[in-house]
């Protein structure tokens, strides 16, 4: 099984824009990450970053209208504290929810009890993209859908 971590500019594509306006290109790209992808993982701060974008209310039922049409999409079983978090992104709380997901990266490789293939970042973010690269983290690019 492969794991896929996705980043909150991704999901604001996907279960935004896409959403409201490709339904039918959603469920395609859906597919094919559910054929490569056992898993998608949404850490606690991309989820957070993600209410937050807009509107909270309609942002939360939407997410948890798509995670019940694909159940593969799950909150990320890692916890991640923000000491974790802050010791790799210091006080710039502006990437927290990459820094998040990249971290929950690393931990999973360290886990016995999460069997995986393959765990990659999903981002269109440059700079979660040279961070993840720094630290080892196997990256998705958006543009390689």
């Amino acid at each position: 099984m492969n794991i896929l971590l996705m980043d909150n500019d991704v999901m604001v594509l996907l279960f935004g824009d896409f959403y409201d306006f490709h339904k039918d290109s959603l469920k395609k790209i859906m597919l094919l990450l559910q054929q490569e992808y056992g898993e998608i993982w949404i850490p606690q701060e991309i989820r957070n970053e993600f209410y937050l974008k807009r509107n909270d209310r309609k942002r939360r039922k939407r997410l948890d209208k798509i995670k019940k049409e694909y159940p593969f999409i799950i909150d990320c079983p890692i916890n991640v504290g923000q000491h974790e978090i802050r010791r790799i992104n210091g006080i710039n709380e502006k990437d927290n929810g990459e820094v998040d997901a990249i971290i929950q990266c690393i931990k999973a490789k360290s886990q016995a009890n999460i069997k995986f293939t393959e765990i990659r970042f999903l981002t269109r973010d440059k700079g979660a993209t040279i961070k993840a690269g720094k630290l080892n983290v196997d990256i998705l690019k958006y543009m390689d859908l």
